[in-house]
């Protein structure tokens, strides 16, 4: 699943980095000059999907 979000939203254009801090992970997404991030999740898997949801709500700062 957290496969297909990604690349759906690579497609889209956005550009996505996966950080891990300690056993935790972030997904930061940007296009232009929007940028989102999903906090730290416990998978990367969470944090694909918690910044995927984001993008697809519109619900980012902007």
């Amino acid at each position: 699943m957290a496969t297909f979000v990604f690349r759906v939203i690579e497609k889209a254009g956005w550009q996505c980095l996966i950080s891990q801090n300690g056993n935790r992970y972030s997904c930061s997404m940007s296009k232009g000059s929007e940028r989102i991030s999903s906090g730290q999740q416990e998978t990367k898997s969470e944090a694909i999907v918690a910044a995927a949801a984001q993008v697809a709500t519109g619900k980012f700062p902007r």
